[in-house]
């Protein structure tokens, strides 16, 4: 398959152009505030040995790459950034190689042109955040749900190394938490007990994780945390009027969404935002005062798409073309999930429903019960540009085979008439 040169081409300007922008344009080292600044932070004092509950407020993984780059290389930031590089290019491949397996050469051509100018897949490898590396994550779960859905009698295999890529992806960043339960269930459904080894696999390595987090943050805090505990404010973020959320340490909490939009009613809280369980009670609180808000979460999955723009790229000089950008990929992405969705209905392929869509569907139902951030959706590219590329194929080849249609009755009309 790698004998093609234009694969290989845009393969070697995909890696090209990160290391350029990272090495040249845009660095790690000159954007060391807000969420970068807490996980140096965070690095620094894991290495001083010194530990607060506060650690686990997100992922704990990625303060750990930032400690171990620092160590082994004296510097972060560049050693960060063409890892970030290397990896986002090793996406590239993985999303073409899937999507030839599964649509065919031309398909997969247009998911690998996108992929290799996706300008927020270049953008984040210039930032000491997890979104690059959570992108690479998601690429390797679509290539081990792949293998697993098309070799099931291997299942218990592709399932280890899917649950420890879900694992991994997870101490890098959370946001596939429904993916996990959706797969599983996906699965039975449509498998059912021809896949129980690919699910027991799976089950195992992540119950497993999960639970060695929770004894190591105990270890370090003395509370069991089997998953980062940022989830509690996420959801009062989305179900809650206040949008400035400052907690009982004076820490102040602003999702860029909110800001962009203005949004600026403020609250104190009496407890500390790692207390997940208490501001999940409160989130709950505000649904009862007020259902409709259920209805209004919906917005959570246009705001993926439209209505605010990418953070932090509003730092950048080109800050105006970046938003132009994400303008034209809503206008090119929402028509092609349509499309792909009429693609589906028709052939009701199961495998493809659970290697593409979803995947996209658990990130839908994570903003709707959360929040929502354009920022959320970029690693999820990794399963919204091919398959709205293969639902823009389906329209075109729809269209052109009702013209085709149209054109061939006519002709049989005017024979009959003559």
């Amino acid at each position: 398959m790698l004998r093609n040169k234009n694969v290989i081409l845009l393969l070697i300007v995909g890696l090209v152009l990160r290391l350029v922008y990272v090495l040249w344009v845009f660095s790690p080292s000159q954007f060391v505030v807000s969420d970068v600044a807490n996980y140096v932070r965070i690095a620094g004092q894991i290495g001083r040995g010194e530990w607060n509950d506060f650690h686990f407020f997100q992922p704990i993984g990625f303060p750990y790459l930032i400690l171990f780059l620092e160590r082994f290389f004296g510097d972060w930031a560049t050693p960060l950034s063409v890892l970030q590089a290397i990896t986002s290019t090793v996406t590239l491949f993985i999303i073409w190689k899937v999507s030839f397996e599964t649509w065919g050469d031309k398909v997969a051509k247009g998911v690998l042109l996108i992929g290799t100018f996706h300008v927020p897949w270049i953008v984040y490898n210039g930032y000491g955040l997890s979104e690059s590396l959570f992108t690479f994550g998601l690429s390797l779960l679509l290539y081990l749900g792949h293998k697993l859905v098309k070799d099931p009698k291997n299942g218990l295999k592709w399932g280890y190394f899917w649950g420890l890529a879900f694992l991994l992806s997870f101490l890098i960043k959370g946001n596939h938490a429904f993916y996990g339960p959706l797969f599983l269930l996906g699965l039975f459904i449509s498998y059912k007990w021809k896949v129980i080894r690919g699910i027991f696999a799976i089950s195992l390595i992540v119950g497993l994780g999960l639970l060695l987090h929770g004894a190591f943050s105990y270890n370090k805090v003395g509370k069991f945390h089997l998953t980062p505990t940022a989830g509690g404010l996420n959801f009062v973020e989305g179900k809650c009027p206040s949008k400035r959320n400052i907690d009982n340490r004076g820490i102040l909490w602003v999702s860029p969404l909110y800001y962009q939009l203005g949004i600026k009613t403020e609250k104190r809280w009496p407890e500390s935002f790692n207390n997940s369980g208490y501001f999940m009670n409160e989130g709950w609180k505000c649904i009862k005062e007020n259902p409709l808000v259920l209805v209004q979460s919906l917005e959570g999955i246009f705001f993926l798409f439209m209505g605010n723009y990418l953070w932090p790229a509003g730092e950048l000089k080109f800050k105006g073309l970046i938003r132009l950008y994400e303008l034209i990929f809503a206008f090119f992405v929402i028509p092609g999930l349509v499309g792909y969705g009429l693609y589906l209905k028709r052939n009701n392929n199961r495998e493809e429903f659970l290697v593409w869509a979803l995947p996209v569907l658990s990130l839908f139902l994570c903003v709707y019960v959360f929040k929502s951030e354009i920022r959320f959706r970029i690693p999820f590219d990794v399963f919204i540009i091919p398959v709205a590329v293969r639902g823009w194929f389906f329209i075109v080849s729809t269209r052109a085979y009702q013209r085709q249609s149209l054109r061939s009755g006519s002709e049989e009309t005017v024979q009959t008439d003559l």
